[in-house]
């Protein structure tokens, strides 16, 4: 993804937190402040990205501005929504239960990792000046599909373009995400499947660990869609021929993939 022109502030500086130590209490106090220092970084990074998409662009009209914007704020709204049902304390605890490796040490590590992929991401794509590379998932680096940096470039570049420029491209990529939506509903299978299975878990608990893995797959499956939709817009043409083939279905894809990386860290499903 492309970052967007226009940015009018300097972005904020994210870096690294100290690493905190045991879990003790001065260990609490520090995360708490790597907390308020991702959440402040983010804070910046949106008010930046706000004047970038209130910048004046003959590209776009005022009225166009304020539906991106409206965009832009409701992506943002469903991605922090993910990252609290995801590090939702609960789920974390079962997660680490009953895991040899879980994805997140404990529910404050797994939030101010999310916070901070968000806040590096706002600043790389509206150009704040800190972040060098896009995000790779919504949570973490993981191995994903990378968006094509042109038309030329990707998995389905080289298939024929049949009765349009990108038909063909187009019909490559709804295959592809046909077969990343199939892999996804595997794992999601078999994560349940492993809580189920799940030996001496009381059958409350049991219910309460779904119930809360539930709410984060959706909270996340919204978020993915209004995220991949809204990146046409930091684009010098969202109307273009190439933009599902470049943009939508890339995004689509990466992010299903990371997703199912997530689910299998967390539920060690290649043991399975």
């Amino acid at each position: 993804m492309a970052p967007a022109t226009g940015a009018v502030m300097a972005g904020p500086q994210i870096g690294q937190a100290p690493e905190c130590g045991l879990r003790d209490a001065a260990a609490a106090a520090c995360e708490a402040k790597a907390l308020r220092q991702a959440e402040s970084a983010l804070a910046a990074a949106r008010q930046g990205a706000a004047q970038a998409i209130a910048a004046p662009d003959e590209r776009f009209e005022s009225d166009e501005r304020k539906e991106w914007r409206s965009a832009f704020d409701a992506t943002m709204t469903l991605w922090l929504r993910f990252r609290d049902a995801r590090c939702d304390k609960r789920l974390i605890g079962y997660e680490m239960a009953g895991t040899a490796a879980p994805a997140f040490n404990d529910a404050s590590a797994c939030t101010l990792a999310i916070t901070r992929v968000i806040a590096e991401d706002v600043s790389f794509r509206y150009a704040l000046g800190t972040a060098e590379h896009p995000r790779e998932s919504a949570t973490r680096a993981l191995v994903v599909v990378p968006n094509p940096a042109s038309d030329e470039e990707g998995p389905c570049a080289d298939v024929d373009p049949g009765e349009c420029d990108y038909c063909g491209a187009n019909r490559c990529w709804e295959k592809r995400l046909v077969l990343a939506d199939r892999d996804l509903n595997r794992a999601w299978a078999r994560a349940l499947q492993a809580i189920r299975e799940r030996p001496g878990l009381p059958v409350d608990q049991r219910i309460d660990w779904i119930a809360r893995l539930r709410a984060a797959q959706r909270a996340w499956l919204a978020w993915r869609d209004a995220e991949c939709a809204l990146e046409p817009w930091e684009t010098p043409n969202r109307f273009a021929h190439s933009i599902y083939a470049t943009l939508i279905a890339p995004c689509l894809e990466g992010e299903t993939l990371a997703r199912i990386s997530d689910l299998s860290a967390s539920y060690r499903l290649g043991d399975r």
